[in-house]
């Protein structure tokens, strides 16, 4: 749906049919969210682009207590903000930046408490799905430490930096 509000942005005024083009999507899906959709108005039978609407608090999925992304949008995936009753040896980590991710045949959970939790647990579901295929799991995860960093003088007295490994050239294969 993002190209879709690209090209509207692009076009400015429009009509469904230069959307299928464009994008090409279907001409159900593709009137069900323009009508639905905060930065396109219709006028008669051209829809127009109105810019940029600023989100308020209340849209944002991590303030939300529950939220579902229905199967006709693709894999159904439902977002918890809760974390009862999953287990952790740091509790603490666990409600700040941990979640929980089911992912059964029939769609996937994720569950989690701060905001951190949120991205954390759906940078794991982007991970996973970029083999292709979403794989039958049950996560649960959490830092071991509350700060995620590297300090560049370890680097150095453990030896690395004396042979010829600086941390600030170090590549993802090198870590």
């Amino acid at each position: 749906m993002d190209k879709i509000l690209k090209v509207a942005k692009r076009l400015k005024t429009f009509t469904l049919e230069d959307i299928v083009m464009f994008c090409e999507i279907e001409p159900t899906s593709a009137r069900r969210f323009l009508q639905e959709s905060e930065n396109i108005k219709q006028v008669g039978n051209k829809f127009e682009y109105a810019g940029a609407v600023k989100t308020e608090e209340k849209y944002k999925i991590w303030n939300q207590k529950e939220y579902k992304f229905s199967a006709e949008e693709g894999f159904p995936l439902t977002v918890i903000a809760s974390l009862d009753g999953v287990e952790a040896d740091r509790r603490d980590l666990l409600l700040e930046q941990g979640y929980a991710l089911d992912v059964a045949a029939d769609g996937a959970t994720l569950r989690y408490e701060g905001r951190a939790g949120l991205i954390n647990g759906i940078t794991t579901l982007k991970l996973l799905l970029q083999g292709g295929k979403l794989p039958l799991c049950s996560i649960v995860d959490w830092p071991s430490l509350p700060v995620r960093a590297i300090a560049q003088t370890f680097s150095w007295y453990a030896g690395y930096g004396r042979l010829g490994f600086d941390s600030q050239l170090w590549g993802y294969d090198e870590w």
